[in-house]
């Protein structure tokens, strides 16, 4: 990274979390603005039908420490390497 961007990028962390977002936003936009509309439909419709496998009973919702317990238990051995 040029020093001129990595100054850039320290006084943007330094701003309040609105204004970040709003970058940050601007910056996925400038990269491949229909990429990002393709990405976000493409959420929209997996929400929709998470939303209707929970409404529907064929999923549960889960707290976060006990999805979290879940994903370890799946993910790292006892030793706590990853297994992915």
């Amino acid at each position: 990274m040029i020093p001129a961007a990595e100054e850039l990028l320290q006084q943007a962390l330094e701003l309040p979390e609105e204004d970040r977002e709003r970058i940050d936003d601007a910056l996925w936009r400038s990269i491949d603005g229909d990429m990002l509309e393709e990405v976000e439909e493409a959420w929209k419709v997996e929400l929709e039908r998470r939303v209707a496998e929970t409404d529907g009973g064929k999923a549960r919702l889960l707290r976060g420490g006990e999805a979290m317990a879940g994903m370890r238990a799946r993910f790292v051995d006892t030793d706590g390497k990853d297994r992915s």
